[in-house]
Parts: structure tokens; C-alpha cells; sequence
């Protein structure tokens, strides 16, 4: 069964995160502007590699855009690749 994990938003510092121990996986973005999200950079730690984590923060990024009403840059190859896997989202891409 697959684990899943409890993905947190910090507002402040533009990032949806989630921890494994003191390994902390995320997805880092800005608001170049009104409305629009720039999903930049998502990272996983070699050792959390293959458990579906990075996959994981761009579902979550996504649906919280879409739920918030935002658009959505995704500049992050992981992003794009979960949009094109998920064409579900793809009403959110600016």
C-alpha cells in the first residue's frame, strides 16, 4: 500500500512541504502575479527518492490552485509532467 503524507502549505515562505524525520521535501513557487502561481522547484531527498513524494506535492499544489481560483505557471518539470499524466489540471495552466 502506498504511504501517503501529510503535505503542509507556509504561505510566507511560498512552499507546500512535507517531513519524513528531519528530511523535508517541497514544492517552492511565486506569485509573479495577481491570481497566478509559478510552481518553480520541487525537491525530495535522495534517500525519500521513489516514494511518490514529489508526485504527491504537485497534486496537492495543483488542487489548492484550483480550489483557490489561481491559475498556475509550471516551470517545475514535475509539475508539468503531473499536469500532462493529470489533464485534469490542465484548466488551471495559464
Amino acid at each position: 500500500m502506498k504511504e501517503h503524507h501529510h503535505i503542509l502549505h507556509d504561505e510566507k515562505s511560498y512552499k507546500f512541504y512535507t517531513k519524513k524525520g528531519e528530511k523535508e521535501s517541497y514544492l517552492v513557487y511565486d506569485k509573479p502575479e495577481f491570481k497566478t502561481l509559478e510552481y518553480q522547484k520541487t525537491f525530495v531527498p535522495k534517500e525519500l527518492r521513489g516514494m511518490g513524494i514529489s508526485q504527491e506535492l504537485a497534486g496537492h499544489a495543483l488542487n489548492y490552485a484550483k480550489n483557490m481560483g489561481f491559475k498556475v505557471r509550471p516551470t517545475c518539470p514535475v509539475v508539468e509532467k503531473f499536469i500532462n499524466e493529470h489533464p485534469e489540471y490542465k484548466e488551471v495552466v495559464a
